[in-house]
C-alpha cells in the first residue's frame, strides 16, 4: 500500500487498475483511461481501486444510503465532478464478480439511471442507455 500512496495526487480522483475475477477462474485486468463522459454510460472507473482522501470525502459528502447498488457510482460522479480522474495502471485489488449488482440487474439499472440523472444526464437519455444495457445483459446471459 505504501507504493500506491506514493503515487497519489492530492487534487485528483485517484484510481488504480483492478483485477476482475470470475467464478470460472478467469481474471481480467480493468485498466481504463479516465473519460468522465463514460461514467454516464457505465461504471468504467473501478470503485474498489479508488483511494479517497479524508478532505475529499468532507468536500463531497458521504455515500448516499438510499442507493443499495449505485452509491459508489454516485460518489465517483461527485468526486470526478470536482477532481479530474487520475488513472494509476498498477493493479490495487482483485474483485470477485457476481455480487449484488450483477444478480439484481433491475435494481442496478434503476439506480444507475437515477444517479446519472441526478448528475445532469437528461432522463430520456439515461432511460435509453439503461434500456440498451438491459437488452445487452439479457443477450449475454
Amino acid at each position: 500500500m505504501a507504493r500506491a500512496a506514493d503515487l497519489l495526487a492530492p487534487a485528483r480522483t485517484n484510481y488504480f487498475a483492478i483485477w476482475r475475477e470470475y467464478g470460472d477462474g478467469r481474471r481480467v485486468l480493468q485498466d481504463w483511461r479516465y473519460r468522465r463522459w463514460k461514467l454516464f454510460l457505465s461504471a468504467f472507473l473501478p470503485h474498489p481501486g479508488l483511494i479517497v482522501a479524508r478532505e475529499q470525502y468532507q468536500a463531497v459528502g458521504w455515500y448516499r444510503p438510499e442507493f443499495r447498488v449505485a452509491a459508489d457510482h454516485d460518489m465517483i460522479l461527485r468526486l470526478t465532478g470536482r477532481w479530474r480522474g487520475l488513472r494509476h495502471s498498477q493493479p490495487l485489488v482483485t474483485m470477485l464478480q457476481g455480487g449484488f449488482s450483477e444478480t439484481n440487474m433491475l435494481t442496478s439499472l434503476r439506480e444507475f439511471r437515477e444517479v446519472t440523472v441526478g448528475h445532469g444526464l437528461p432522463r430520456a437519455v439515461a432511460a435509453g442507455i439503461c434500456q440498451f444495457k438491459k437488452r445487452w445483459w439479457m443477450m449475454k446471459t
